[in-house]
């Protein structure tokens, strides 16, 4: 396709991201496509050189490959990989490792806005209680130097080898399970809310901090 003069790919958020993380495939939240193909999800992975030298060998990103795939077709391979998403008391999502949406059910349904949505912003419920596991995310920040601002974000672990569940700490009217995918930057998460819960009376701990977190 014959794309914009001035769009340059080095400075996408899926070519940033995956220098970040080089050994892993990376999943990017929903964006508008730069081609017009509307909102995509993009799959990225660096190719390496490997290279022996006296003093050892090394690897280093000579290209990054990546493809761009719809937010129905990521649905999709869910729906077919684990068939108990089709139920309505259960939904299965997608999240990177910052805490961003790749895949919900809700981002299909929305009209609105879709980029940078959030696990806050979708199952604060779930928030609520992952944001209290100290070993699996962190509160970070960064500080642009270009306007002084500081931004303020959540880390989660991308090495985490056991499945983070509440389903051992008693009634819950909302039971979920989140597993990281090996190999790459998302997490796999199941919702299953069994009986009608007051969300007027969740909080998520992140607005005591600062309205900046994200």
């Amino acid at each position: 396709m014959v794309l914009d003069s001035g769009f340059d790919p080095k400075r996408r958020m899926w070519y940033g991201k995956v220098l970040e993380q080089l050994d892993k495939i990376i999943l990017t939240p929903p964006y508008l496509d730069a081609g017009g193909s509307g909102y995509v999800i993009t799959l990225s992975q660096t190719i390496k050189l490997y290279s022996v030298r006296i003093n050892g060998s090394t690897d280093y990103a000579i290209a990054v490959l990546s493809m761009d795939v719809t937010m129905g077709y990521i649905m999709r391979l869910l729906l077919e990989m684990f068939p108990f998403c089709h139920d309505t008391t259960v939904k299965c999502f997608l999240m990177d490792d910052k805490g961003y949406l790749v895949s919900h059910p809700k981002l299909l349904e929305a009209t609105g806005k879709i980029e940078q949505q959030h696990l806050t912003h979708k199952e604060l419920l779930v928030a609520n209680d992952i944001l209290n596991h100290g070993m699996f995310v962190k509160k970070k920040s960064c500080a642009s130097y270009l306007d002084g601002t500081v931004q303020r974000y959540y880390q989660f672990n991308t090495s985490l080898d056991e499945v983070l569940t509440n389903m051992a700490h008693g009634e819950h009217c909302v039971r979920y399970q989140v597993a990281a995918v090996p190999g790459t930057n998302v997490f796999l998460g199941v919702v299953n809310m069994t009986t009608q819960c007051n969300l007027l009376r969740a909080f998520c701990p992140c607005s005591t901090v600062s309205s900046q977190f994200f």
